[in-house]
């Protein structure tokens, strides 16, 4: 779980930071790549005058990945928190607490990202930008699977090389649960002077001398 609070002199500030976290929230969700929408909740036992909670589609059905709520004095109140003005009046904190839960954020990601050719992370998050599929195990593909790898890593990108001894069909299917956006296969048609690129968010297979 991922907490935030806030503490301002007024309502009008406080909730000027509200809507500020609320927006950084959803900046981050579209990032991430996650369709949600806000709604308005009820603030139940925190309490509060305003809540709203962050949904995904998840499961065909929804789940709560984020909430936020406007706290007002509540707290500060019961808890002696108060700040002395310039007048040398003093005045309860307002407060608001923001929080996500990432447990619920992953689950959301996988599924959302998951297709009927396996699961695709989005660019920001996938732990490879490519997978290099090694299909035979012959000299000259292992020798061109490994010079791929090398010249992608040069240029900054995050490359895994699946070189195992494994049959090809093991491999692309281990390769789409680990989910990289984009594989190069490279087998029997590396022979005839070509690589096989494949676009996996865009269904597009491109074949590369």
């Amino acid at each position: 779980m991922l907490d935030a609070y806030s503490f301002d002199i007024d309502r009008e500030n406080s909730l000027q930071t509200y809507e500020k976290i609320k927006s950084i929230f959803s900046r981050i969700l579209n990032r991430l790549g996650i369709e949600f929408t806000i709604n308005s909740a009820d603030s139940d036992k925190i309490g509060g005058s305003v809540s709203e909670e962050f949904v995904a589609r998840f499961d065909n059905s929804t789940i709560e990945i984020a909430h936020i709520f406007y706290l007002g004095t509540i707290y500060s109140e019961s808890g002696d928190l108060y700040i002395q003005l310039s007048t040398g009046e003093r005045v309860p904190v307002h407060m608001g607490c923001y929080g996500t839960s990432l447990t619920r954020l992953i689950p959301v990601l996988i599924y959302q990202n998951t297709t009927s050719s396996g699961l695709i992370w989005s660019a920001v998050i996938t732990p490879f930008d490519v997978e290099i599929i090694q299909a035979i195990p012959d000299e000259e593909i292992v020798n061109k699977s490994r010079n791929l790898e090398d010249f992608l890593q040069k240029r900054g990108y995050r490359v895994l090389l699946d070189d195992r001894d494994e049959k090809y069909g093991v491999k692309i299917k281990d390769a789409e649960m680990l989910g990289a956006p984009y594989f190069i296969i490279v087998g029997k048609k590396y022979h005839r002077g070509y690589i096989e690129l494949r676009d996996r968010r865009n269904n597009q297979v491109l074949y590369v001398p």
